[in-house]
Formats: C-alpha cells, structure tokens, sequence
C-alpha cells in the first residue's frame, strides 16, 4: 500500500512519528 509506504519513509527520515510530522509540519507550519 502506498500510504504504508509513505509513512515508513516518514518514519525512517525524520526518526518520529508521521503524526506528529503531518500536524507539526505540513499542515502548521512554524518555520
């Protein structure tokens, strides 16, 4: 599934969870 692999990629990239990159960064950006 493209989803799973999409949210792995997330994980293995930022080392935290793809919540808290979605939240954190694309949908409120703060930078």
């Amino acid at each position: 599934d493209s989803t799973t692999a999409f949210i792995t990629m997330f994980k293995k990239g930022l080392g935290q969870t793809p919540g808290q990159y979605l939240t954190g960064e694309l949908l409120l950006p703060h930078n």
